[in-house]
């Protein structure tokens, strides 16, 4: 089998809930967001990466094997839960735990899929209370496919 990898660079994250944010910034190395904890208990917030997806190479279906995510953290924001989705369904969910690190990391997939569809990775990340806000930095996701 043939394996190719398709990243997406961190400029194009999308926030799910921009209201809650204190400052989201694409620039040239990734997204910079900046967020504090809300006073109503809303501390986390949705961040979607898609993902370059192939879904034939020379007439031959293309298989998902796993999805890597490169980001970095201060101390008062925590990636706390991944999700891939193809298209509109769940395909995987993982819990997280990465607080004020780099995160170079790749979710595996329990069994290989098929790819029908498009290739999106939403990750969590709890804002907590404290100085300096929080702050999520999205370097690029990626998936490896294999034909």
């Amino acid at each position: 089998m043939k394996f190719y990898d398709h990243w997406g660079h961190g400029v194009a994250v999308f926030v799910e809930y921009p209201e809650r944010t204190h400052s989201v910034r694409h620039r040239g190395n990734g997204t910079l967001i900046t967020q504090q904890e809300d006073p109503e208990g809303l501390k986390n917030n949705w961040f979607h990466l898609p993902i370059p997806t192939p879904t034939t190479q020379s007439d031959q279906p293309i298989y998902l094997h796993y999805i890597h995510l490169r980001a970095e953290t201060n101390e008062n924001a925590r990636i706390a839960e991944a999700h891939i989705r193809m298209d509109n369904a769940l395909i995987h969910t993982q819990n997280c735990n990465w607080v004020g690190q780099c995160v170079d990391e790749q979710f595996k997939l329990p069994e290989v899929r098929k790819v029908t569809g498009a290739i999106n990775l939403c990750i969590r990340v709890e804002f907590l209370s404290g100085e300096p806000l929080g702050i999520v930095h999205f370097f690029g996701a990626g998936g490896r496919f294999g034909a």
